[in-house]
């Protein structure tokens, strides 16, 4: 196998004959033309809401410097790939592409078809541009976008001093955000600088609409993405409502366009952000104190400052209102002990904890203040506070909920920092780590008052966890990992069944496909969780909720065809339906792939040999999926369902 295998056809200088260029033309032709045609499949995907538009951005963060098209090429074919250069670049870096891998085909600039192929298609020694296992803080991910925006040449005014310059080239960002939200705003507000005839938002009560929104939005969450920052939970609205469904309408030519603007706008800032200096490489050590111990001091005085808070919501809870309320949900005062329940009030925490020698700065970047004006605020005020703890009991953070009549959002978490991360931390785990240990079965929760719900009804061989605020995350399929022996126990999860539900649960799947164990789920009534039904209707009836469990691949399947295949009464619905499901199936490990075809033909009435193979279509993306039958209905006497016609190049 040589470099030739892998690039662009070129002209030799007439070496050849008239005939064999003129074949090589056509067949150049001819793959534009299927590259073409899955590239705009897709496009009509994303405007018909059957390929998420996060899922999109998801590609692009990865491959955006290919532009648009690529980037949904790269999805069809190779959706998994981290990592993609043409053969001749691996070898630039002393890696080999592995003999008898097929190439991901993409189209250049000058519309030729060429074959690039994924870092899991390769062997060799390992690239020092490997993306870091760690996110970054918002703190340092924000001072790094502030310098790429002074670089630019635009002026980011928080209220120091009067800006008389060009009012296009200012972002006003209010003082009393915090690192995260300024950071957020701060990557929207860039998005529109960068646009010609934009200017960003007057007002951060009334951000902008439509297609303009969803422009800004998207660059923020690839710029969040490639400064390793938490992308949060950006509401995208569906593609249809603006690029337009009216069939007169170039909507695939409206997308297409907004698409590669996201992509062109998200590349210029990812360029500067390439080249920008790292956060705090221009702030020397102190004397006589080396980076690293400098680093371990800072950690240790940020971890006493959190128990000494810890301790200081514990001396208050008794006069509260939230032992009243707890009681009110089933949960005993002796349980208030065992998990460590605390009280924040409203004023007294920063004096109390000022007057044992921490400084300003150490309760700011414990995430115990925050900025409000020139003043800093405790950050949980007349709050209910649930610690946030490693399993070892170390308090790392806290959730803090309000009273049912108070102002604000229902729940707050400390902010991400060094020290904190909310896609780490599983509220519950160290409770419940001497029963994960002996055999246990985690079971995956939404909050901490479900947590609790579940522990106080005590169901038998069941220790539930909870992320807080955030998806389950592969660090916390990392952190249970530890304590329980997953591959053999598996996992239980407890999922709402309203929309919302179904959402968490596809993500949750996604984590735990490495997972060899059952991943089972309890489908719980619309709008109840485990600390509504404990309220409501006793312990007695949390423990039988709890014992109805389905495997997790039969519901997210089921929810795939529910999603793509309506009513299921036309033969082209069926096979919608199939072709979703197969998206999902070619994911699976072979004995769940087994199990779920013959589910879905029976579940669409789509035959048995047409799912395997559009699951076959899937998993070797170069063969173009199954054709979508005419419009017409199934009879006794036909099979509307052709099977896939397979190509060759």
């Amino acid at each position: 196998m040589t470099s030739a295998d892998f690039t662009p056809p070129t002209q030799d200088g007439g070496t050849e004959s008239s005939a064999s260029i003129d074949q090589a033309h056509a067949e150049r032709r001819s793959q534009l033309a299927v590259l073409r045609g899955i590239a705009a499949h897709q496009t009509q995907q994303l405007l018909d809401g059957r390929l998420a538009w996060t899922a999109w951005l998801d590609l692009a963060a990865r491959h955006g410097r290919f532009g648009f098209s690529n980037t949904l090429l790269i999805g069809a074919q190779r959706a998994t790939a981290t990592e993609i250069r043409t053969y001749n670049d691996w070898q630039s870096r002393g890696r080999q592409v592995r003999k008898g891998e097929r190439g991901i085909r993409l189209v250049s600039r000058r519309n030729i078809p060429y074959s690039v192929f994924d870092i899991t298609q390769t062997d060799g020694p390992t690239l020092d541009s490997a993306p870091p296992t760690q996110p970054t803080p918002a703190s340092d991910a924000l001072e790094r976008l502030l310098r790429v925006t002074a670089d630019l040449g635009i002026y980011v005014d928080r209220g120091s001093w009067p800006y008389l310059g060009r009012p296009d080239r200012r972002i006003v960002l209010p003082g009393e955000l915090g690192d995260e939200l300024a950071l957020s705003v701060l990557a929207h507000q860039l998005s529109h600088v960068l646009q010609r005839g934009e200017q960003p938002d007057p007002d951060l009560q009334a951000l902008c609409r439509g297609v303009r929104r969803v422009r800004a939005d998207s660059i923020a969450h690839l710029t969040l993405s490639q400064l390793g920052a938490d992308t949060g939970e950006i509401p995208f609205p569906p593609v249809d409502s603006w690029a337009g469904t009216d069939p007169r309408s170039p909507s695939l030519a409206a997308v297409s366009s907004t698409a590669t603007q996201i992509v062109r706008t998200a590349q210029q800032i990812s360029r500067r952000l390439e080249s920008a200096f790292p956060a705090h490489a221009d702030r020397p050590a102190t004397r006589a104190t080396t980076p690293k111990a400098a680093a371990a001091s800072k950690h240790e005085d940020l971890v006493d400052a959190l128990a000494s808070a810890h301790e200081y919501f514990r001396t208050r809870l008794s006069n509260s209102w939230v032992p009243g309320y707890l009681s009110e949900r089933g949960i005993t005062a002796v349980d208030l002990d065992a998990w460590a329940i605390g009280y924040a009030p409203a004023e007294g925490m920063v004096e109390h904890l000022a007057a044992l020698g921490f400084t300003d700065s150490a309760l700011h970047d414990a995430g115990l203040t925050r900025d409000i004006g020139n003043r800093r605020r405790p950050l949980f005020a007349d709050r209910l506070v649930f610690p946030l703890r490693t399993p070892d009991g170390t308090v790392m953070g806290f959730v803090g909920r309000r009273p049912d009549a108070g102002r604000g959002p229902k729940y707050i978490n400390t902010p991400t920092s060094s020290l904190f991360n909310k896609g780490r931390l599983l509220f519950g785990l160290h409770e419940g780590r001497e029963q994960l240990n002996a055999g246990a079965r985690p079971l995956l929760v939404e909050g901490p008052l479900d947590v609790m719900a579940v522990t106080a009804a005590a169901p038998d061989g069941l220790v539930p966890v909870a992320p807080c605020g955030t998806a389950f995350t592969a660090e916390h399929l990392a952190s249970l990992r530890d304590l329980a022996d997953l591959d053999t126990v598996g996992l239980v999860l407890a999922l709402d069944g309203d929309t919302a539900g179904q959402r968490a649960m596809l993500r949750a799947w996604k984590t735990l496909q490495q997972v060899k164990g059952p991943i089972d789920a309890v489908v719980l009534p619309k709008d109840q969780d485990p600390a509504d039904i404990l309220r409501y209707q006793g312990s007695m009836r949390v423990r039988e909720a709890l014992r109805s469990v389905t495997p997790l691949a039969d519901l997210v399947i089921d929810a795939q065809i529910e999603r793509f295949g309506g009513t299921l009464d036309h033969a082209e619905q069926q096979v919608t339906a199939a072709r979703a499901a197969a998206t999902l199936i070619a994911q699976m490990p072979q004995e769940q792939i087994t199990r779920q075809v013959p589910r879905v033909a029976t579940s669409t009435g789509v035959p048995i040999d047409t799912v395997t193979a559009l699951v076959a279509d899937v998993i070797s993306p170069d063969v173009p999926a199954a054709p979508t039958p005419r419009h017409r209905r199934r009879s006794a006497t036909s099979d509307p369902y052709p099977g896939p016609r397979r190509h060759t190049r």
